[in-house]
């Protein structure tokens, strides 16, 4: 718990809100025993950077909350999905369709894409996967379905009763001519279903109706239960009072509409929540930036060169002040980041309050080495003319001779096998490190044990590591299919790790069965995969020492002209394909095939059906793999595309002009991202999609996914 002396005196901001609310809203949170804070959303376009921040930074408002009460809180994020489509965006296909539907309310207007039920349902979908993305706690509301059920009823009446009043609060606001069609009410056209801008004739309060001209016809409509909205500042008035917020943040350039909506609210009879005006973003030049002007930078775009904290950084360092948005200010926010995570080892409680990573991480800064800036690295990168990462690692290694790729933190290291290899010596990093037995070996002193040695010794070893204490990751088949053990590819369910409690395992998959599920989460987020279609190429590294042997000593005797035995493989392997892999079962599938459709539907989604064909070929390390994926809505293959390049995990290589895709050689060794290339519909079926995925079997199938899980236990 925080010293209550520090909280006093901190004046960052978060908490300066957080102080200012339970202030302000005092007697209303008393009475409800809860604190609720508000974020709006108008889903006419996709999430961007301003959703994100304004999400932030309430979330930051959050945690400092936790430190001054005990009561709970919600951050609802309500979506104005009842708001009719006033114009028509460029980012999206089928512009035809929104063309014919313009004013009606966007949960009645079809959707582009073709995905869901309507436009506004998209949107929303794409804000849930958004704001889950970044493990924000929040409430989503949608403005359609609470003025439907009539959640609102009791507070339109309130309006409708007080119609006068708030005419007068709005009418001096605007021009003349505007203010011969303003009425609060927006009716919903019965016959058009579009939301009508009308001057309302007559108000009926006894019977909660309002009568306007319609085209020189008087029409009567409730305003009850979805038959009308409200225009935008009674609107934002309504959700305060209904849903008695007592925090909202806002653009500078709503400042105006909050004002006018404090006023409402108040002939309500209720005070308006303790508001936030943060200033906006602008461009490289100072001015505004705008969705449709496409200045600034996106989101997708700073998370490709770097990380949601230092997004997060940026967002809450002097929100109160206008700030440029540009491609020069992601390393300049990496490098800040980093500099605050290295200041908070050595600051007292007073100074950490102060310090924008304990905001940014919810209190719990991370204990990380700093091995360089991020402007040094850029530097490095064009003084080296580095064209690739690997010749980049060169560099960095001559600037720190001890780190790893990973730098993962390890205090001490003990390598176990059999009797057999008892005494030998192993390589990790410089060091030698000296082989111990395993069958007489004591885990008391393990914190994370990796087990890769077959089946059969981990059903033998893992609960006594297990009992001793240890969280044991096994990469074999031993655990995979019980149920209660998590089956884990970290940039798929990553989630599922922290449901190894039961046993103290966590699984590891088939390296077939990683890099599919890799390439084809995207996919299903957007489009919900119904089939899988794969045809696996396996390299002979999937056999161990032993296969890569033998198709070396096959390819030199046939090269020779001479004899050439086998022992690994039923068939020749040398300049031949084997159409299976593994034993057969009595479906006709090996086990190596069912592997796959077992861990996708414990993985992925338990619903979704796949047929696997695995093939050997003879290549020494790296799987290729040939997916065809057909999903419950129709695919944009554009989005598919985006999702691969803005992915930090995922490589692109897809350019038929030159003839580029991603192969076993030369993308499939010593490299830890899946790489996806031929991307393309199915001539007979919009809904399936054909793709090729290479990944290095033994790094990214293997060593690097129990990496990733263990990375997420040091996290928590």
């Amino acid at each position: 718990m925080l010293d209550k002396e520090n909280i006093e005196k901190t004046n960052a901001w978060p908490f300066v809100e957080a102080k200012k609310i339970l202030r302000e809203r005092k007697k209303n949170i008393d009475k409800k025993g809860k604190i609720i804070l508000q974020t709006g959303y108008g889903p006419s376009g996709l999430p961007h950077i301003g959703t994100f921040g304004e999400v932030a930074r309430t979330s930051m408002v959050v945690n400092a909350l936790n430190h001054l009460t005990d009561l709970p809180k919600e951050i609802i994020t309500f979506s104005d999905d009842m708001d009719g489509l006033r114009k028509i965006p460029d980012n999206v296909p089928n512009k035809d369709i929104l063309n014919k539907n313009l004013n009606k309310p966007l949960t009645k207007v079809p959707d582009p894409f073709g995905k869901f039920n309507s436009f506004g349902e998209h949107n929303n979908e794409m804000l849930k996967n958004f704001l889950n993305n970044f493990k924000f706690s929040y409430t989503f509301q949608s403005s359609t379905e609470l003025y439907k059920k009539g959640f609102f009823n009791e507070t339109l009446i309130l309006i409708l009763n007080n119609f006068n009043e708030i005419m007068n609060i709005i009418i001096p606001t605007l021009g003349k001519e505007r203010q011969k069609t303003y009425s609060p009410f927006l009716p919903i056209c019965p016959n058009t279903e579009k939301v009508l801008e009308i001057p309302v004739k007559e108000i009926k309060n006894k019977e909660n109706k309002i009568i306007f001209d319609n085209n020189g016809k008087d029409l009567e409509a409730s305003i009850l239960d979805g038959n009308c909205k409200l225009q935008w500042k009674v609107d934002w008035a309504m959700r305060w009072y209904a849903l008695d917020v007592d925090f909202e943040m806002y653009g500078k350039d709503l400042i105006e509409s909050a004002i006018l909506s404090t006023k409402i609210i108040k002939v309500l009879g209720k005070n308006n929540p303790s508001g936030f005006a943060y200033e906006l973003f602008l461009d490289e030049k100072g001015e505004k930036i705008s969705k449709s002007k496409g200045n600034g930078i996106t989101i997708d775009q700073w998370l490709k060169y770097a990380s949601p904290e230092s997004l997060s950084l940026f967002m809450y360092q002097n929100p109160k002040r206008a700030k440029k948005l540009y491609d020069e200010v992601v390393s300049k926010a990496v490098d800040e980041y980093l500099n605050f995570i290295d200041k908070s080892k050595t600051q007292d409680e007073l100074q950490l309050l102060l310090n924008p990573a304990w905001h940014v991480h919810n209190g719990k800064v991370p204990k990380e080495d700093i091995i360089m800036s991020f402007s040094m690295l850029l530097n490095l990168v064009e003084t080296s003319n580095a064209t690739s990462k690997e010749i980049l690692w060169k560099f960095v290694k001559k600037y720190k001779t001890n780190i790893n790729e990973k730098n993962f933190p390890i205090d001490n290291i003990v390598p176990l096998a059999s009797h057999r290899s008892v005494g030998s010596n192993v390589k990790f990093g410089k060091e030698l490190i000296t082989v111990k037995d395993l069958a007489t070996y004591d885990f008391k002193d393990i914190d994370i044990a990796f087990f890769s040695a077959g089946a059969e010794v981990s059903q033998q070893y893992v609960p006594i590591a297990t009992k001793a204490g240890a969280v044991v990751i096994d990469n074999t088949s031993q655990f995979r299919y019980q149920e209660d053990i998590p089956l884990v590819v970290p940039e798929v369910n990553k989630e599922a790790i922290d449901s190894h409690t039961n046993h103290s395992i966590i699984a590891n998959p088939n390296c077939s069965t990683i890099q599919m599920l890799v390439a084809l989460k995207p996919v299903h987020e957007r489009f919900k995969i119904k089939n899988i279609n794969v045809s696996t190429y396996q390299a002979v590294s999937g056999s161990g020492k032993k296969g890569i042997q033998e198709l070396l000593e096959q390819t030199h005797s046939y090269l020779n002209q001479r004899e050439i035995s086998k022992s690994v493989y039923p068939s020749q392997i040398a300049f031949n394909v084997i159409p299976f892999v593994d034993s057969f079962l009595d479906n006709g599938y090996t086990k190596e095939e069912m592997k796959m459709v077992w861990e996708t539907q414990k993985i992925l989604d338990r619903n979704i059906r796949v047929d696997a064909t695995a093939v050997r070929v003879p290549v020494l390390i790296g799987h290729s793999e040939s997916i065809s994926i057909e999903t419950e809505r129709v695919i944009d293959i554009d989005m598919v595309v985006n999702d691969y390049k803005t992915s930090d995990k995922i490589e692109l290589i897809d350019d038929s002009a030159n003839i580029e895709f991603p192969t076993a050689v030369e993308h499939g060794n010593g490299t830890d991202k899946v790489f996806v290339g031929r991307i393309r519909k199915s001539q007979i079926n919009d809904k399936i999609l054909n793709i090729w995925v290479v990944a290095d079997n033994v790094r990214k199938g293997a060593a690097l996914n129990s990496v990733q899980i263990a990375e997420h236990l040091i996290k928590g």
